[in-house]
């Protein structure tokens, strides 16, 4: 994404007259403001047929998975209710000269170009198509940030102000990341201190032209656990007044963490798929009461895409056969991944390796045991116990939870679980996890940045003096 100012630019698109700034100017007014005196051009690549000024197209974001039943049926009400699709116009298309813009009023493949219109539907990157039935393209970001920054407005107000700022400063540069996290705070990922300032001086007085402040850099860290399989740590039990749980931490194989990584997009749709409300599962309960034990067993979950399902399915077999080269141990754990954690960055997983609650991330909802009832706790626990470990609140980061046996103390009826109960027995879980944790060796990580640098042979020796002696 390109993000001129009219300035900037004044040569190829039609100018502004000057208008002489208010003293004081509502948010509203400021961001419109600020939105006036920048243009967006999208830059593009054409891969098949050809790009003209007043085209309607589809933007389809990473996410998009073509549905062409609903495709065929309405595809306009497909579009609306779609978050990951959106119809636009292009306004204008521009060939680009270096620093140079030429208008024109098309565009044929094979060539790069500039597509103004394009800024309130794209952030970072998107896939252009004039139909439905395509599959976007991922971008696959070769870096990662350096210098992390907490950034807010001195005047409280200008927050929204601020949030304007920040899109047109990622959409102008693709290395900066901007991350609003749960708490509301905004983080500002940069290449290193000289990017980091350039960036605040394009906040400052282009983007959002308020006063900011700046906290001081942000190291992450994270925390990890060192035991393995071979050497298992003690177990730790669960003894609460409703579930009685053993279970064990030990560390991920780096394979598995890698591929649960790459693969976290698509896992988090499957996982999201085994949620059901409260209500819904206790009617589902109910309907599985009265049935056969054989015709209760959870199945496999389908999908209505087939896209989707031959997706899921390489990835399976991707993560059978990388539990396969960890040994006979990781091998027999392979199909009981209960849950991952929700940090793209860090994977954890929980393992259901009881005898009997029979559940993974691949598998229907087991509604017709008790227990799924108050699984939600175990897994409401994973997920907070991973967010901040027992050294010093880090997230955690390839560590897996081996649950080796998941009882009801007492027989309970749905209907008596009640919201002071599961409160009560998360807490229990997490303990419990967060002990399993310190029964092993504990580390802290810290980041390590690599830097590639070439020289020419003459200078080599030279260099290398300097560097490293």
């Amino acid at each position: 994404m390109l993000n001129l100012s009219l300035s900037e630019t004044s040569e190829q698109l039609e100018s502004q007259p000057t208008v002489e700034e208010p003293v004081d100017l509502s948010t509203d007014d400021l961001i419109s403001k600020i939105s006036s005196e920048n243009v967006v051009i999208a830059l593009t690549r054409v891969f098949t047929g050809v790009l003209k000024v007043g085209q309607a197209i589809y933007v389809i974001s990473t996410g998009y998975v073509p549905d062409e039943r609903d495709i065929q049926v309405n595809s306009s009400k497909f579009v609306k209710k779609n978050r990951h699709v959106k119809k636009v116009v292009i306004k204008q298309l521009y060939m680009l000269y270096g620093r140079d813009l030429k208008a024109v009023s098309s565009v044929p493949a094979g060539n790069f170009c500039g597509i103004e219109g394009l800024g309130g539907s794209i952030t970072r990157t998107a896939t252009l198509s004039s139909e439905l039935h395509v599959v976007p393209i991922i971008e696959h970001p070769t870096y990662l940030p350096v210098m992390k920054y907490a950034i807010e407005p001195v005047n409280p107000k200008d927050i929204p102000v601020l949030r304007f700022g920040l899109k047109l400063l990622a959409q102008s540069d693709s290395c900066v990341q901007v991350i609003v996290q749960e708490n509301g705070e905004m983080i500002i990922l940069t290449a290193g201190d000289v990017h980091f300032d350039k960036c605040k001086e394009d906040l400052v007085k282009r983007f959002a032209k308020i006063d900011i402040r700046v906290s001081r850099p942000i190291v992450s860290l994270r925390e990890t656990i060192t035991n393995t399989l071979i050497a298992v740590p003690k177990e730790t039990i669960v003894a609460s007044h409703t579930i009685k749980m053993s279970l064990v931490a030990v560390a991920l194989p780096q394979n598995i963490a890698q591929l649960i990584s790459i693969n976290y997009d698509l896992i988090k749709m499957i996982t999201e798929r085994q949620s059901y409300g409260w209500i819904d599962l206790l009617r589902k309960y109910n309907e599985f009461a009265d049935k056969e034990p054989l015709a209760r067993l959870p199945k496999e979950q389908t999908f209505k895409s087939e896209l989707t399902t031959r997706a899921v399915a390489h990835f399976k077999d991707l993560l059978y056969a990388t539990f396969e080269q960890n040994g006979i141990v990781w091998d027999n754990l392979k199909n009981k991944i209960w849950c991952v954690s929700r940090t793209p960055d860090c994977a954890n997983i929980l393992i259901n390796n009881s005898r009997d609650y029979v559940h993974n991330i691949f598998l229907e909802t087991n509604v017709q045991d008790q227990r799924t009832f108050l699984a939600q706790c175990v897994l409401r626990a994973f997920q907070s116990c991973v967010k901040a470990g027992p050294i010093c609140e880090e997230p955690l980061m390839n560590c897996a939870f081996i649950v080796n046996d998941f009882e009801l103390a007492r027989d309970i009826q749905p209907v008596a679980i009640t919201p002071q109960l599961m409160s009560f027995e998360e807490n229990a879980i997490k303990a419990a996890l967060t002990a399993a944790l310190e029964n092993g060796d504990l580390r802290l990580m810290e980041p390590m940045y690599t830097t590639s640098i070439r020289v020419n042979t003459n200078v080599l020796g030279e260099f290398l003096t300097i560097h490293f002696f």
